[in-house]
């Protein structure tokens, strides 16, 4: 999966190359310095990925969340609701995600006497979704103590709950700032490639030697600072937002 992910990327950023050189430079021979740039692309486009995944996976996770709440209330066991939980992300879902594909190798454990418990929060812990980790070691407290565990779920899984539901809608804010700063940028590229073509003679001057292509490459190098720090001033917001989100309120303190 990982070599089809880079192959997929490596591909995209190919045909980025091609374009900024034939666009920008009218020289395919550019598509040489900006090889440099694929590994930071690479890196920016994999985190993307894993944000679209992680949202993802806390979307089946909260829809599992409610299942296994209605599984305890009814007094079903652990093993019992995992169970009820696979079969209700499948009737859920199109496709088969992460989280059900987690459920279907945890359930097929519990036929051999493993604990679902200590599974799932082994895939927590790896995932490190921070959401799904304090459930997992809330099951598996439970598991090991006892206690009043309806009870215990309940709130661990409503306050959960309000925390996705707060990310979902920081997310929602997120895309349509992305859009705007998208516009924004891609204003300066089209302005080029419009010159380009309906005023060639005007935009002429920049191709004849090597300092019209060194100001284009220094407003190429521009160009990609002004993303790169708007991605990040974007992706600073969201998480002080999600620190906020996260600190008890001094009522859940007390």
């Amino acid at each position: 999966m990982a070599s089809k992910e880079n192959f997929r990327i490596g591909l995209e950023y190919l045909l980025l190359e091609l374009l900024v050189s034939w666009f920008i430079f009218h020289s395919f021979w550019f598509c040489l310095p900006l090889i440099l740039g694929y590994f930071p692309y690479r890196r920016f486009r994999k985190t993307l990925i894993q944000q679209k995944r992680n949202h993802q996976l806390l979307a089946e996770f909260l829809y599992f969340l409610q299942s296994l709440n209605a599984s305890v209330y009814l007094g079903y066991s652990m093993d019992q609701a995992f169970l009820e939980g696979e079969k209700e992300l499948d009737a859920y879902q199109n496709e088969v995600g992460e989280l059900q594909r987690q459920l279907q190798k945890i359930n097929r454990k519990r036929t051999v006497g493993e604990s679902v418990e200590q599974h799932f929060l082994a895939f927590a812990s790896e995932r490190q979704i921070e959401e799904i980790l304090i459930f997992a070691q809330v099951l598996c407290f439970l598991q090991k103590n006892g206690g009043d565990s309806m009870y215990l779920i309940n709130q661990t899984s409503e306050r959960i709950r309000w925390i996705v539901e707060v990310h979902r809608e920081l997310l929602i804010v997120q895309t349509a700032k992305r859009m705007e700063v998208k516009i924004m940028l891609f204003a300066p590229a089209g302005m080029l490639v419009f010159m380009n073509a309906m005023n060639p003679e005007y935009m002429s001057i920049y191709y004849q030697d090597w300092v019209g292509y060194s100001l284009l490459l220094g407003f190429l190098l521009l160009y990609g600072l002004a993303a790169w720090m708007s991605y990040h001033i974007l992706q600073k917001t969201a998480r002080e937002v999600a620190d906020q989100i996260k600190r008890p309120t001094k009522a859940q303190k007390r």
